[in-house]
């Protein structure tokens, strides 16, 4: 066995502790990837920032099982790359402040669609991380890399 370690980044399949400023929001997530992880996510309840907190107690699972519900991070796809440039276009239009600032500039609605998918793609590109929340079906397509994940960590 070589001393190499089978990952690259710190945070590698990792169960991680968000939590609230004032401590009254916490929820676990897990990186299902070998990819970095933001410091703050947003909460389920699309209001209230998490901060990644207690990172001594990180606990890595490559085989980790998540249950339904349970937000994980997953590579950014292109598909949902697309997506997210879309609402993010409609959520600026539907702003009142923003859309005027927009239309002062002489910016359109479709000028805008492209800097933002140039931006998404951007991201996609450099495995920027999403979250999605598990479903039974997503985790039923893990069984696969796993043991092409194991078969590689144990002859590393």
């Amino acid at each position: 066995m070589s001393n190499k370690r089978p990952f690259t980044h710190n945070e590698a399949y990792c169960v991680m502790q968000y939590e609230s400023d004032d401590g009254k929001t916490t929820e676990l997530l897990w990186n299902s990837r070998d990819g970095v992880t933001p410091f703050c996510v947003t909460a389920k309840d699309n209001e209230t920032t998490l901060q990644h907190v207690r990172w001594g107690e990180d606990k890595r699972e490559p085989f980790y099982q998540p249950e339904p519900g349970m937000r994980c991070f997953v590579d950014l796809t292109k598909e949902r790359a697309q997506q997210l440039a879309k609402e993010s276009v409609e959520a600026w239009f539907s702003d009142e402040e923003k859309r005027a600032f927009c239309e002062k500039g002489g910016v359109t609605r479709e000028q805008l669609l492209v800097v933002k998918t140039n931006e998404m793609d951007f991201a996609c590109k450099n495995k920027q991380p999403d979250i999605i929340e598990a479903t039974p079906e997503w985790v039923a397509t893990l069984v696969r890399p796993r043991v092409q994940r194991r078969v590689k960590w144990e002859q590393a």
